[in-house]
């Protein structure tokens, strides 16, 4: 049982499919696909060494304390996981995002960037939200560029805030 499920009210019953964030994606080859999130995912992922060591310094599972079904998805190539990530709904209007990336995801950078891009505005519709947000490594350079560039801006940085103690950005988006 996920530790946040008691965030999401119960009267709440908007979930999302992987078809229809699949879908929604309008990936170009039938190679790419999203599923939802299952454990079995994150044994199958070879995470890139900087999100490795972030993963390592949690006291417990990172992505197993934030699953909530309908809203935790894993993006593959083929049989590769390219990214797990998901939604976090914090209160109306106002949700958040974690991603876990993979060694896999260079090569298809791309393609998945279209496809979040289209995540972010598609959800946030049907959420009704007008804000998005998440916290990002000040050390994760990769990831600080790709978060700007999905229109996220800078709000603040967060002194040692990390499992690690390490410094985080706080991005948001608006809509």
């Amino acid at each position: 049982m996920p530790v946040l499920k008691g965030i999401i009210s119960p009267r709440v019953t908007l979930m999302f499919t992987a078809r229809e964030l699949t879908r929604e994606a309008r990936f170009k080859s039938k190679d790419y696909w999203i599923d939802d999130y299952q454990p079995k995912h994150m044994r199958l992922s070879e995470i890139r060494p900087i999100d490795k060591m972030l993963m390592n310094s949690f006291d417990e599972d990172f992505i197993d304390n934030r699953y909530i079904p309908g809203y935790s998805f894993t993006g593959f190539y083929k049989s590769q996981v390219v990214m797990i990530y998901g939604i976090v709904p914090l209160w109306k209007g106002v949700a958040e995002l974690y991603m876990v990336p993979t060694v896999h995801l260079n090569d298809h950078k791309f393609v998945f960037h279209r496809a979040a891009l289209r995540f972010f505005e598609y959800t946030a519709s049907r959420m009704q939200l007008h804000r998005y947000q998440c916290y990002v490594c000040c050390r994760n350079v990769p990831a600080v560029k790709w978060i700007e560039a999905c229109y996220f801006h800078y709000e603040g940085l967060l002194y040692k805030f990390g499992p690690d103690t390490a410094d985080y950005k706080l991005y948001g988006r608006l809509f």
